[in-house]
């Protein structure tokens, strides 16, 4: 190969005049990136033939890009650096410029290294990066996309709006991620009486509606608890659903505390509003508490 690569390099001299080890790595480096191209061109076509699952392809697909890419920039590096006789300068000068020019795009990269490597979310986990909450659909080698939930709709349900953030931020900004570890989070919803209603039939229904709706919520919440227990430290694992009652001016108020799936949230308030709604129809002593204003007419 290097024989041949060589008679290459002579011909080329012949007509354009540059040096022939200089067109010896230029062809050898276009060799290069044809090959692993086609490499990667391969293994992603027999990715897709023998997996099914979108979720898992994609990932797969995002984990095979970065270790492309280092094979082929290892491989082209070792072409041109011996074409230096001292590598230590070489380095010197070439990594002092781009510190200098390409502190953030430099930055974004090793974030996207710690990102594949340390995997503070993947494709696919809902999270939360400085204030903004969205699903992770992409994740590329200066930034990563998710798609926004929040903001003026309600219920953690998506807007339509794809976001791109840096991928630096995962060293300077706060990252949640709600799907990481068990994909469950703590919801509560309030429910506010009058004082003339029946407070004590009221908790009774509030809790019944707890136990029959959300503990099979509860439920596969601590099983997840359960299978990561040896990942983390976690020193509250209850997931019972829980009922609290609290005396406000405009009436006695109820607080459900249960456990859902974070993308489920708005569905599953649905479903409790609907149980207490209908217990309540039922009830003609228990009635729902909102802003009146009492006038008083002097006899």
């Amino acid at each position: 190969m290097r024989e041949y690569l060589h008679l290459w390099a002579k011909k080329l001299q012949e007509l354009t005049g540059f040096d022939p080890d200089f067109q010896e790595k230029v062809i050898s480096t276009v060799l290069a990136l044809l090959f692993f191209w086609f490499i990667k061109h391969i293994v992603l076509k027999l990715l897709n033939k023998s997996v099914k699952d979108d979720i898992t392809k994609l990932r797969w697909q995002k984990s095979i890009t970065p270790v492309y890419y280092a094979i082929l920039i290892f491989t082209i590096g070792r072409i041109w650096i011996l074409a230096f006789h001292s590598l230590a300068n070489y380095l010197g000068l070439v990594s002092a410029g781009i510190a200098i020019a390409l502190k953030d795009p430099l930055v974004n990269v090793f974030a996207y290294t710690y990102i594949i490597g340390r995997k503070p979310f993947s494709v696919g986990d809902r999270v939360k990066v400085d204030g903004i909450s969205g699903d992770v659909i992409d994740v590329k080698l200066f930034q990563f996309s998710i798609m926004e939930i929040g903001d003026w709709v309600k219920g953690d349900q998506t807007t339509g709006r794809i976001v791109q953030i840096p991928n630096g931020h995962v060293f300077t900004k706060p990252v949640t991620n709600y799907s990481d570890g068990f994909n469950f989070i703590w919801e509560e919803l309030n429910v506010l009486i009058t004082f003339e209603s029946d407070w004590n039939k009221t908790k009774e229904i509030l809790q019944h509606i707890l136990d029959y709706k959300t503990k099979p919520w509860s439920e596969d919440a601590i099983n997840q608890i359960k299978k990561r227990d040896k990942d983390f430290l976690i020193f509250n694992t209850t997931t019972k659903p829980t009922l609290f009652l609290n005396v406000e001016a405009s009436g006695v108020n109820f607080t459900m505390r249960y456990m859902v799936n974070p993308r489920k949230r708005r569905w599953c308030q649905q479903i409790v509003w609907e149980e207490v709604l209908t217990e309540f129809a039922n009830n003609k002593d228990i009635e729902l508490a909102y802003p009146t204003t009492r006038f008083y007419a002097k006899k």
